[in-house]
Protein backbone atom coordinates (compact mmCIF):
# COMPACT_ATOMS: atom_id res chain seq x y z
CA UNK A 1 0.00 0.00 0.00
CA UNK A 2 1.18 3.39 -0.96
CA UNK A 3 1.50 6.47 1.35
CA UNK A 4 -1.07 8.06 -0.72
CA UNK A 5 -3.52 5.88 -0.57
CA UNK A 6 -3.38 5.22 2.88
CA UNK A 7 -3.13 8.91 3.53
CA UNK A 8 -6.58 9.31 1.75
CA UNK A 9 -8.21 6.21 3.65
CA UNK A 10 -7.05 7.81 7.39
CA UNK A 11 -8.68 11.13 5.99
CA UNK A 12 -11.49 9.54 4.47
CA UNK A 13 -12.02 7.51 7.59
CA UNK A 14 -11.19 10.46 10.38
CA UNK A 15 -13.77 13.17 8.40
CA UNK A 16 -16.74 10.29 8.90
CA UNK A 17 -16.07 10.27 12.14
CA UNK A 18 -15.70 13.48 13.13
CA UNK A 19 -19.14 13.96 10.34
CA UNK A 20 -20.99 11.57 12.77
CA UNK A 21 -19.79 12.96 15.85
CA UNK A 22 -21.22 16.60 14.57
CA UNK A 23 -24.05 15.43 13.60
CA UNK A 24 -25.04 14.45 17.31
CA UNK A 25 -23.83 17.69 18.68
CA UNK A 26 -25.19 20.15 15.86
CA UNK A 27 -26.63 22.57 18.43
CA UNK A 28 -23.98 25.51 18.56
CA UNK A 29 -23.22 28.24 16.25
CA UNK A 30 -19.14 27.42 16.39
CA UNK A 31 -20.47 23.56 15.85
CA UNK A 32 -22.37 24.58 12.86
CA UNK A 33 -19.53 26.00 10.92
CA UNK A 34 -17.20 23.22 11.50
CA UNK A 35 -20.09 20.54 10.98
CA UNK A 36 -20.28 22.61 7.39
CA UNK A 37 -16.63 22.88 6.71
CA UNK A 38 -16.15 19.26 7.21
CA UNK A 39 -19.52 18.16 5.09
CA UNK A 40 -17.62 20.48 2.50
CA UNK A 41 -14.05 18.09 2.81
CA UNK A 42 -16.05 15.44 2.83
CA UNK A 43 -18.17 15.63 -0.25
CA UNK A 44 -14.55 16.70 -1.73
CA UNK A 45 -13.05 13.74 -0.71
CA UNK A 46 -15.79 11.22 -1.53
CA UNK A 47 -16.22 12.55 -5.28
CA UNK A 48 -12.15 12.17 -5.48
CA UNK A 49 -11.46 8.79 -4.34
CA UNK A 50 -14.94 7.29 -4.67
CA UNK A 51 -13.63 4.83 -6.95
CA UNK A 52 -11.09 3.81 -4.78
CA UNK A 53 -12.99 3.49 -2.06
CA UNK A 54 -15.64 1.62 -2.79
CA UNK A 55 -13.84 -1.24 -3.86
CA UNK A 56 -13.32 -1.53 0.06
CA UNK A 57 -16.26 -3.08 1.75
CA UNK A 58 -14.91 -0.85 4.88
CA UNK A 59 -15.97 2.27 3.43
CA UNK A 60 -19.90 0.86 2.67
CA UNK A 61 -22.42 2.09 4.57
Amino acid sequence: MNKYSYNARTRFRQIKGLFSFCEMKSDTYITNIIFNIIKQQYIVLKRHHSVRLNKNKDFKK
